[in-house]
Order: C-alpha cells, then sequence, then structure tokens
C-alpha cells in the first residue's frame, strides 16, 4: 500500500521547445496548449493512419547517448538530429534508420515506412515473425554504423506475457 507521496513540482512553467519543429512556435504564443496542438500536427503529418497501414506508430524510443558519443558522432555527421537531454544527448531514432539507408525496406509484409522510418508498417500481411526480423535488422544496421543500442517502443506480448525483442531474438 502507497500511503502518501512527496511531489516536487516547480511552481511555474517552463516549456521544452528544443525538439525542432517546436522551436518555430513564436515566443508569444508559447504554452502547453500550443505545444501538444504542434506534436499532435506534426504526427498526423508524419504517421501513417493505422485505419489504413497496420503500425503501431514510432517502434523505437529516441535513444540518449553520452555527450562523448555524440561529440565522436557529430564530428562526422554534422546534419545529425539530437537535442539535449538530462542525461546527454537524445538522437532522433528515424534520422538514424534513415541515414542507414532503410527507408522502405522490407521483410516480406513488414516494411520500415518509406515516409517516416521511425514506423514499422504491414504493408502485405506480414507476421509477428516478419515484424521482430525487419527490426532486428533495423537494430543491427543503427549499431553497426553508429555504436547506438535502438530500443523498441511498441510492447510486445506472447503467450506468458510481455516480452522484449531481446528475449523473442534469442528463443529463436
Amino acid at each position: 500500500f502507497v500511503t502518501a507521496i512527496g511531489l516536487k513540482l516547480p511552481k511555474r512553467w517552463t516549456p521544452k521547445n528544443q525538439y525542432g519543429p517546436l522551436q518555430n512556435i513564436p515566443e508569444n504564443e508559447l504554452s502547453p496548449n500550443a505545444i501538444f496542438e504542434r506534436v499532435c500536427q506534426v504526427r498526423m503529418e508524419k504517421l501513417p493512419d493505422p485505419a489504413k497501414v497496420g503500425n503501431a506508430g514510432s517502434f523505437f524510443k529516441n535513444p540518449v547517448i553520452s555527450q562523448d558519443h555524440y561529440d565522436q558522432l557529430i564530428r562526422k555527421h554534422s546534419d545529425m538530429v539530437a537535442y539535449p537531454a538530462n542525461e546527454g544527448m537524445k538522437v532522433a531514432a528515424g534520422w538514424l534508420i534513415d541515414q542507414c539507408g532503410l527507408k522502405g525496406i522490407s521483410v516480406n509484409g513488414a516494411q520500415v515506412n518509406p515516409l517516416q522510418a521511425l514506423v514499422l508498417t504491414n504493408v502485405d500481411n506480414c507476421s509477428a515473425d516478419d515484424v521482430v526480423a525487419l527490426a532486428s535488422l533495423v537494430k543491427k544496421a543503427v549499431w553497426d554504423k553508429y555504436q547506438i543500442e535502438l530500443e523498441h517502443e511498441v510492447r510486445f506480448m506472447n503467450r506468458q506475457g510481455e516480452t522484449n525483442l531481446a528475449k523473442i531474438e534469442a528463443a529463436q
């Protein structure tokens, strides 16, 4: 039983608008609602409609890497999309996948979305194994090129309950 909790909240709201499209919100219009509306707009523009193309939205989390790792990578990849995070630099997983040349690549009916590399789609009645194979291919390509480990954001379920990509790969 939890009988009490203590929260330390700031008295004043501070916007977190370092993410690319959020930086375009004019200072005099910056509000929680403006950020929410812009995030929704960006998602509608970039993500396929699940009613038309099977997908779970963003498949991988944006990884956080150390400042040292970021400094090494930015020397070679000056256009790398990243922004400060408490623990280092958060890198855009979609950018990493795109730079590996994986947009549009498919394993049977599972495909890296050609418009937004962060989204894996079911374009031709693929199986769960096809999605796992594609996700594994993406993770390996990003690791091989950038030494960055992608972590899936979607939840995997099997007969025993929730699992993860590493456990599925190990069982195959």
